[in-house]
């Protein structure tokens, strides 16, 4: 039940990350802010974007 659960949740990011990629909403090297965190988009992919933010950390979130 454990896998199931958890595989659902990754698939449903993967999902997310897809349409966001899709539709092309922001591009590496934009400046976005995403909940709490704002920054320059360093790399996004179907599992996780990763931002840079202007104290220098890098920050991965999640599509959803």
């Amino acid at each position: 039940m454990l896998l199931s659960l958890g595989s659902s949740s990754a698939l449903g990011n993967a999902v997310a990350g897809t349409i966001l990629n899709y539709t092309r909403s922001f591009q590496v090297r934009d400046m976005v802010k995403i909940g709490d965190t704002s920054g320059q988009v360093l790399e996004k992919g179907l599992l996780a974007t990763r931002v840079e933010t202007q104290k220098k950390e890098v920050i991965t979130i999640p599509p959803r």
